[in-house]
């Protein structure tokens, strides 16, 4: 079965004013990227990266898309980087597919190499109870004010823009990806994924999709 996106409406691109709050513009950076780059890249059969992946390429975005493994010249018959500094464009939206101890470092590098925004799809910070988790978990919320980075997750299933023909979600079921004026952020991406099912049934397009544990990081 193949993707569907819909075309049923002309997409006008849209960008927020110059006096939007941060939070406004922060969104308008996740959901409208030039590139997304995948740090932890891996083609392990089944693991979250390659779900993205193939989300990204099947529903057809538009911008440039990036795998990073300091151990891979070449990963989804793509060319595979070593870091941000070896990208043919500065990173913009960073997906981080690294274990937890290293999410911190790939934020503050993400940052400093002009990235606006990231979706931290790795677990293991404040919803474990140990005291090295909450230490992440505090260490992270640190990296995320200090930079500025708009940031979902961690713990984040991902994004959806229709209008963008962006879904960096694992989920592998097919999505019709046709814009609308319904904007859903939700705590709980399976509740979002759902609302978003049942609105599509009812015929309502959903321009914009996100699921995160916590806004921006915190």
């Amino acid at each position: 079965m193949e993707a569907k996106v819909s075309a049923a409406s002309a997409f006008h691109p849209w960008s927020p004013p110059s006096d939007a709050s941060d939070i406004v513009k922060g969104i308008h950076a996740m959901l409208h990227p030039r590139n997304i780059v995948l740090v932890g890249a891996t083609d392990k059969p089944g693991n979250y990266a390659e779900r993205i992946w193939n989300n990204l390429v099947k529903y057809g975005f538009e911008g440039g898309l990036y795998p990073v493994n300091a151990k891979r010249d070449a990963i989804w018959g793509v060319p595979c980087y070593k870091d941000f500094a070896s990208l043919p464009e500065k990173p913009d939206h960073v997906l981080v597919l690294v274990p937890a101890r290293f999410a911190v470092q790939v934020i503050r590098d993400a940052a400093a190499a002009g990235a606006r925004s990231a979706t931290i799809v790795t677990s293991g910070f404040s919803e474990l109870q140990d005291e090295e988790s909450q230490k992440l978990a505090a260490d992270l919320q640190a990296a995320v004010r200090e930079t500025g980075l708009a940031v979902t997750g961690p713990n984040c299933l991902g994004n959806l823009s229709a209008g963008e023909k962006l879904f960096t979600n694992i989920d592998d079921r097919i999505v019709t990806m046709e814009q609308g004026a319904v904007a859903v952020a939700g705590q709980s991406g399976a509740i979002v994924m759902a609302i978003r099912q049942a609105l599509e049934d009812r015929g309502v397009g959903v321009g914009y999709m996100e699921s995160w544990p916590r806004k921006f990081g915190q």
